[in-house]
Order: structure tokens, then C-alpha cells, then sequence
């Protein structure tokens, strides 16, 4: 089993409400460092033992993160995709979501809650600016 590279939040100063720190200058300069070293990683997800993570899904990659920042959605983590691309992680308890840019540009989420015996729920964000707002609003009320 390979051992795909990812970063956390954690790495780059995580709080688990960034929305608790919002309000003053200091705290949003702060959030907004924390977004540019989640950006550097998606640069450093690039080559993963060998498969090659496509310039489109870095691309849709930091698209997203730009999007997170600006909604001040912080991820819990960012990974390389199984299946080629970059996956965007939120977790907050047992429940997960997840914004996967893939290697033939498609943008997929997911949102599982992993307590319940319901099936996650798997959407197609496509490449447009309203529908991945949606999705990140979406997700956003889930992980409530």
C-alpha cells in the first residue's frame, strides 16, 4: 500500500473553527498564511510515487482553496487521490466531506456521516464558479 503524502491543517497552525477567529486584522492575516501554506502544499502533492498529479487538478486544486479562503472554510487536510488528483478533506467528528479535483479535471464531492448507516451522498461540482460556492456552503452546513 503506498503511503500518499498529505498536509493537515494542523501542520500550518489548524483551528477547528476558523470562523471563531475572524474579526480582527492579526487573526484573518493569520488564516490567510494558513491558506497560502495549504496552497504550497498542493504544489508539493505533485509527484507521488511516481503517478503524476495533472496540472488541471492542481489548478482546480488551489481554485477551491482560493474559494475556502475567501468563505473562511479552513480544510482539515489535503491529500493526494487514490485514484489521481487531489482531494480536499473537512472532518468534524463522524462526519466527512471532501472536494476531490481529479486528474481528467472533473471536481467531485462527497458527504458521509459515519455514524449513520445511509450511503454518502456523491456530487459533480463541475467547473462552474456558482455550483462550487453551493458545494462548499453545502458541506459547510453538513459538518454542523
Amino acid at each position: 500500500m503506498m503511503d500518499w503524502p498529505s498536509i493537515t491543517t494542523a501542520e500550518v497552525g489548524h483551528r477547528s473553527r476558523p470562523s471563531q477567529i475572524a474579526g480582527s486584522e492579526d487573526s484573518t492575516v493569520a488564516l490567510g498564511l494558513k491558506f497560502l501554506a495549504l496552497f504550497d502544499a498542493i504544489g508539493a502533492l505533485k509527484i507521488t510515487e511516481g503517478d503524476i498529479v495533472a496540472e488541471v487538478a492542481i489548478a482546480n486544486a488551489r481554485s477551491v482553496l482560493k474559494l475556502l479562503g475567501q468563505v473562511d472554510f479552513l480544510p482539515s487536510r489535503i491529500m493526494a487521490s487514490v485514484d489521481g488528483g487531489i482531494t480536499i478533506c473537512f472532518i468534524v467528528g463522524d462526519r466527512y466531506s471532501d472536494i476531490e479535483c481529479v486528474n481528467s479535471g472533473e471536481i467531485l464531492a462527497v458527504i458521509s456521516d459515519r455514524s449513520s448507516c445511509q450511503s454518502p451522498d456523491v456530487w459533480d461540482i463541475g467547473g462552474d464558479h456558482k455550483n462550487l460556492h453551493s458545494s462548499i456552503e453545502r458541506i459547510r452546513y453538513f459538518l454542523q
